[in-house]
């Protein structure tokens, strides 16, 4: 037996355009991409944005005189060389 989605509401839609990034910090995807763009202009915009969130979360932990954890958790456990 298969259930129907729920129709999507404003909300959702809302909801799902919304990439979470360092923890409690969300951006909207609306803001970074658009459907004019190609799939190219579209990664290389996700990836600028990512970039900038990762500096902004390094400037943000060096003020607290912590270390931020790199976009990809994974990078921490594998060596230079391996990369």
């Amino acid at each position: 037996m298969q259930i129907a989605p729920a129709a999507p509401t404003a909300a959702n839609k809302q909801e799902n355009n919304q990439i979470r990034v360092q923890g409690n910090k969300v951006m909207n995807a609306n803001a970074i991409i658009n459907d004019e763009m190609t799939l190219e202009e579209k990664l290389a915009a996700i990836d600028q944005a990512m970039a900038n969130a990762q500096a902004q979360a390094n400037e943000e932990a060096a003020a607290r005189g912590t270390s931020a954890a790199p976009i990809d958790p994974a990078s921490l456990t594998i060596c230079d060389g391996c990369e």
